[in-house]
C-alpha cells in the first residue's frame, strides 16, 4: 500500500554511560559533568545561547531532567523561531507552575498537557517515551516533519529496536516520529529504555537537533557583496549564472541576460531544470516565491511560503514559512500544487 512515510535522519549517536567533566563556557557552568556522546550537541546548545537560565548553573548533566525543566528547553527553542511573544497567551494555567510561566505559554498551543488535577508537576522526572510525546507535540506545531513518498516499504524504524514492546501505545507513534527524523536515537544495544529517565544532556541533545531543524529565514543571496561590481552569487547545474551588480541580480546564460530581479523586493534566487524547463524560483520579501520560465521569462506562478531546497530528481519543492504559528512547512511540485 502507497503512504507517507517520514524521511529518516541519519543522526544516531551511540548513547555512553562514561561521565567525564568538560568545559562549555559562557551560558553554562564552567566545568559539568558530561557524557563525551553528548559534548558537541550540549556545547552546540550552549553556544547559541538557547540553555534555559534555571541549567546556566547546573553541574551534572548526567542527572534526570525535571519535566519543567524539558519543557523550558523545548520552549527555548521555540522562542528562537519567533513565535512566542510575552503577552501573547491568555489561558487557563497550570495551578503549579507559578515559577513557569513559559510552560503556560506550551499549553495554549496544546505542547504542555498535564493531570486531571490541573498541575503539570515540573519538578518530578519525565521518562523517555513522555519526553518524546511532549517533543513530537512541538516538532508538529513547528511543521518541521521531513516526508517522502515511498511506494512500496511499510517499514518502520521501530522495527529495529530491540524493546519496542516495553513503549506505551499511547508514544509508540511519538517516538517513531522522532527516530524517524533523527531527534532521539536509540542505543548501541538496539534498546530505546522507553521508562527510563531522561537525562539533562539526553533532554538538550534532543532539543538541538529539533532546533537544527529548523529551516531559518531565508538571507539575502547578496550578503557580503557591495554591488560595485558585477560578482557572481552562483552557478547553477543547469549552465544558468546569478550575478549581482547594482542592487539587481541578474540571471544569465554565458553573457546573455535571461531575467532582472532588484534586491529591495527580493532576497534569494534559486534555479534549476526539471522535465526539460529551467526554473528560476524568486524568493521576495513578503515570504512568497514567484516561479518563471528563465528560458521565456514567463511567470509560471506563485508559491506563498519561502521555497528553500529543490529537488528536481524526485521533483519536490520544499517551503517554508514562520510568519504564523504553527509554523508552516510543506512540499509543491513543479506544476505548483501543494503536496503536503
Amino acid at each position: 500500500m502507497n503512504r507517507w512515510k517520514m524521511k529518516a535522519a541519519a543522526l544516531l549517536c551511540a548513547l555512553s554511560v562514561m561521565p567525564a567533566a568538560m568545559p562549555l563556557g559562557a551560558g553554562a557552568a564552567e566545568w559539568i559533568n558530561l557524557s563525551s556522546w553528548s559534548y558537541a550537541e550540549v556545547s552546540g546548545f550552549v553556544s547559541e545561547g538557547l540553555l534555559p537560565a534555571r541549567l546556566e548553573n547546573e553541574g551534572d548533566f548526567t542527572r534526570p531532567i525535571t519535566r519543567g525543566e524539558f519543557a523550558e528547553l523545548i520552549y527555548s527553542v521555540l522562542e528562537s523561531t519567533g513565535v512566542f511573544a510575552d503577552s501573547m497567551y491568555n489561558s487557563p494555567e497550570f495551578s503549579d507552575c507559578g515559577d513557569y510561566p513559559n510552560i503556560n505559554k506550551l499549553r495554549l498551543c496544546s505542547i504542555a498537557q498535564g493531570f486531571g488535577d490541573n498541575t503539570f508537576r515540573p519538578e518530578g522526572t519525565i521518562t523517555r517515551e513522555d519526553a518524546a510525546v511532549f517533543a513530537a507535540r512541538a516538532v508538529e506545531q513547528m511543521g518541521i516533519l521531513s516526508y517522502v513518498f515511498d511506494e512500496e516499504s511499510d517499514t518502520s524504524v521501530l522495527d529495529n529496536i530491540v524493546d519496542r514492546d516495553e513503549i506505551s501505545d499511547y508514544a509508540a507513534d511519538s517516538v517513531e516520529e522522532l527516530l524517524e527524523n533523527g531527534m532521539m536515537s536509540g542505543g548501541e544495544d538496539g534498546r530505546f529504555l522507553p521508562k527510563s529517565e531522561l537525562t539533562i544532556e539526553q533532554a538538550v541533545s534532543i532539543a538541538y537537533r529539533i532546533y537544527k531543524k529548523i529551516p531559518r529565514l531565508i538571507s539575502s543571496d547578496n550578503e557580503g557583496y557591495t554591488g560595485d561590481t558585477e560578482q557572481i552569487i552562483q552557478s547553477y547545474e543547469n549552465g544558468l549564472t546569478e550575478t549581482y551588480y547594482n542592487e539587481t541580480y541578474y540571471i544569465k546564460d554565458g553573457e546573455k541576460v535571461l531575467m532582472e530581479f532588484e534586491s529591495d523586493v527580493y532576497s534569494q534566487i534559486l534555479s534549476c531544470t526539471y522535465s526539460n524547463t529551467r526554473f528560476v524560483f524568486a524568493v521576495n520579501f513578503n515570504d512568497k516565491t514567484d516561479v518563471y520560465n528563465a528560458d521565456t521569462g514567463e511567470h509560471l506562478y506563485t508559491i506563498p511560503y519561502i521555497v528553500y531546497k529543490l529537488d528536481a530528481r524526485d521533483g519536490y519543492i520544499y517551503v517554508y514559512s514562520a510568519r504564523f504559528m504553527p509554523v508552516y512547512s510543506g512540499i509543491y511540485n513543479f506544476e505548483g500544487s501543494e503536496l503536503i
